[in-house]
């Protein structure tokens, strides 16, 4: 029982993390700002005849192709898959069932005390 606990605690520890880094790191405006900025030099060359053909192929694939795949290869790695999700949403609603359970045992130690004193 313990390793299954110990198993689905570290599941659940990488899903809140690789979430809330997407957040931060993807989803926001300023990450998206930074992703458009970092893809900008690839678009930039594309488009410009004379750049395409200055630049020999290794540099351009050092120096700004493989700049502009940094935003998607944080979004692959923090993406969350399907049983990410799963996990997610069961902890989320095992919160909702737990919260007023809790919440009732805290305010009745609370009366107790108060009567004890």
């Amino acid at each position: 029982m313990q390793d299954i606990l110990v198993d689905e605690t570290a599941r659940f520890g990488d899903a809140v993390t690789r979430s809330t880094l997407k957040g931060a790191l993807v989803e926001i405006t300023l990450a998206r700002a930074t992703a458009t900025a970092l893809r900008a030099p690839t678009n930039f060359v594309d488009q410009s005849d004379i750049l395409s053909t200055l630049l020999p192929d290794p540099l351009r694939k050092d120096l700004v192709d493989n700049l502009s795949r940094i935003p998607d290869v944080i979004d692959d790695l923090l993406s969350l898959n399907s049983e990410d999700e799963k996990i997610l949403l069961t902890a989320e609603e095992l919160c909702e069932t737990l919260a007023p359970l809790i919440s009732n045992a805290v305010t009745n130690a609370g009366d107790e005390v108060n009567e004890k004193y």
